[in-house]
């Protein structure tokens, strides 16, 4: 096996999730149904051993659920297994995205993310540490987001353990006091997205990895978009 294989599938899995989010911004109304279908393979993808590639992951699944044809509620649907992923990366990845979906459209997910309680609840007592200070984060945010009525609704359930709560709600105040709304607040929203560049794209459409997945979008990949997709699935 040649020596600089890691490197290359490195590479190769952050110029598939390049060329999906040129995709994406291109053609989003058109391909997002496609796409709903392989979230579960993007969300494989959080778990990436590179951060640029989880990085690039997290983007693309919140823009995914701005354009036409999709939303946060059908995103978040189907990220939802990321939770409880064997792969602790993945686990982390998704509440991350979660958040940034929440930040977007509070009122639209309010449903979602009470379901999503027990499972948050849950994860503060994970093996992994830092999925438990990424639960703790999270829960904290959606107290920010909600009010104290989650926090009423936690301890109403005994969901969590009576010092991991001490800890939720030190983690609470403190995000409050940084916060320059109160937590009954709106939070800010953006208009669905269409065909504007992605601004975490870090090149333009000429030269490296994101002009080179422009061309390839518009001149190779969609005559053959199947066989491309079943390759980025086995990465």
């Amino acid at each position: 096996m040649p020596c600089g294989v890691k490197f290359e599938s490195a590479a190769v899995s952050l110029l598939s999730v390049e060329i999906l989010q040129t995709t994406l911004d291109e053609s989003g109304d058109v391909l997002a149904p496609y796409l709903h279908e392989r979230v579960a393979n993007i969300v494989e993808r959080l778990g990436d051993t590179k951060p640029q590639v989880r990085e690039a992951a997290s983007s693309l699944l919140v823009d995914l659920a701005n354009v036409a044809h999709s939303s946060h509620e059908a995103v978040l649907e189907r990220i939802s297994n990321g939770f409880q992923h064997k792969q602790y990366l993945v686990r982390i990845g998704t509440m991350d995205v979660f958040v940034r979906l929440l930040d977007e459209r509070r009122e639209e997910l309010e449903v979602q993310t009470n379901r999503l309680i027990p499972t948050l609840a849950k994860l503060m007592s994970d093996p992994n540490a830092d999925v438990r200070e990424a639960a703790t984060n999270t829960l904290a945010h959606v107290m920010l987001v909600f009010g104290e009525e989650i926090s009423k609704n936690l301890q109403h359930r005994r969901l969590i353990p009576e010092n991991k709560m001490q800890l939720l709600m030190q983690r609470y105040e403190s995000a409050l006091r940084r916060s320059s709304c109160p937590s009954t607040a709106p939070r800010p929203t953006r208009p669905a997205r269409r065909f504007e560049a992605h601004p975490s794209h870090r090149y333009g459409r000429n030269g490296t990895a994101s002009g080179i997945a422009f061309r390839f979008l518009n001149f190779k990949l969609l005559p053959f978009w199947d066989q491309y997709a079943a390759a980025f699935e086995r990465l």
